[in-house]
């Protein structure tokens, strides 16, 4: 995900030189200080991911709804064709 996002910057963002990430305790304290619920759900639940990984089989999806077929390369580039980045 960190990789995504450093490419999705470069593209969109070209004034943003670095990617971080901030740890989970931290952003508890900033959930607190500022006393924004919804950080605090977000910041439990990607402390909970990050606990857990991410398990599971895309077969049923696969099935379901067809086997992914874009790439992040394509999808950036038909971004920036729809709007008119150079």
């Amino acid at each position: 995900m960190h990789e995504a996002l450093k490419r999705y910057c470069s593209v969109f963002h070209p004034d943003i030189k670095k990617v971080s990430t901030l740890p989970f305790w931290f952003v508890k304290v900033l959930a607190v200080i500022t006393r924004n619920q919804e950080l605090d759900v977000v910041g439990q639940l990607m402390s909970y991911f990050e606990k857990v990984g991410e398990g599971g089989d895309p077969t049923e999806a696969n099935h379901s709804l067809g086997a992914p077929t874009t790439t992040l390369n394509e999808w950036l580039e038909k971004r920036k064709a729809r709007l008119g980045v150079a």
